[in-house]
This record gives C-alpha cells, structure tokens and sequence, in this order.
C-alpha cells in the first residue's frame, strides 16, 4: 500500500487477478486500473504471460521511493 502515489497499471498481455481493498479484478490485455493513495492491493494470480507497465504519481526516488510502500495486513484485503 503506498500513501502518497496513485499507481496505475496498463496491461500489455496476458490475465492477472488483483485484489484492490476486498474486491476482486480480472485484468486482461488493454485494461487500465488506478489504484489510489491508501488503497490495500495484491495481485493473486497472473498467467505466464502476463505483462503490465506501471505509473507512479507522484513519481518518487531515492529514500523517499523506499519507505512510500507498506504492508498490509491479509485480513484487511478479505484474504
């Protein structure tokens, strides 16, 4: 989870299964999906050949890149 980038991913091939808070999302080749400041995610599943490009905006670096990501607990994904 990060609290201060929007990550938006584009899918390029491929299927993948993210879990965005308790919802469940199949993405497939062509799909765009933003994921939000705050928002928990995880992907559970993504085929072989699966690829994706992602953004972050803000894009951060160095110190500031590092710590932005946290964890999350599995209970608060539903899992």
């Amino acid at each position: 989870m990060h609290s201060r980038i929007t990550e938006i991913y584009m899918v390029a091939q491929g299927t993948s299964e993210i879990r965005v808070k308790r919802e469940m999302v199949t993405l497939r080749a062509g799909d765009v999906i933003v994921v939000e400041p705050g928002e928990a995610h995880t992907f559970l599943f993504s085929s072989p050949d699966y690829f994706h490009f992602v953004a972050h905006v803000p894009g951060l670096s160095g110190e500031d890149a590092r710590t932005e990501k946290s964890s999350v607990p599995r209970l608060r994904l539903g899992l």
